[in-house]
């Protein structure tokens, strides 16, 4: 058996070093995001809860890494908020190439190719790039989720 090459113990370290920095800044980045939003949450709860029956949230099952499927809790709205508590349980990231790419308006295949796409071209200025145009992809009503 052969060790593998010193360059393939590179690349994984970098790899590791990028994934833990990705971490911390989707952990930061959702941590301030959840403390500002967390009046509007508050209102946007009040307001769902007055104007009509049944609970606030709905519970959906969203795919992770690894295959692995875990809960996400959302307003009963038209509209999405970023899913900050499951950005900082770990489940879901801040940033994605396919929520500013289409959204809902991609097919499978595409929504499938550009999450590839993402994790094949991924870096720590992606990711600021991808945020940046996040907030208008958000406030679009188009091809939302």
């Amino acid at each position: 058996m052969t060790s593998p090459p010193p360059l393939a113990g590179k690349i994984r370290a970098e790899r590791s070093a990028g994934a833990r920095a990705k971490r911390t800044l989707d952990v930061a980045l959702s941590a301030l995001l959840l403390i500002a939003f967390l009046p509007l949450m508050a209102l946007i709860g009040l307001a769902v809860a007055v104007s009509s029956a049944g609970p606030v949230t709905y519970r959906q099952v969203g795919d992770g890494m690894g295959q692995r499927s875990f809960d996400m809790r959302k307003f009963r709205t038209m509209y999405e908020l970023p899913q900050l508590i499951n950005v900082l349980r770990g489940d879901m990231s801040l940033a994605g190439l396919w929520q500013v790419s289409g959204r809902s308006g991609t097919t499978t295949d595409e929504a499938i190719r550009l999450d590839l796409q993402y994790i094949d071209h991924w870096s720590l200025r992606l990711d600021p790039l991808i945020l940046l145009r996040t907030l208008p992809a958000v406030l679009r009503t188009s091809n939302a989720r």
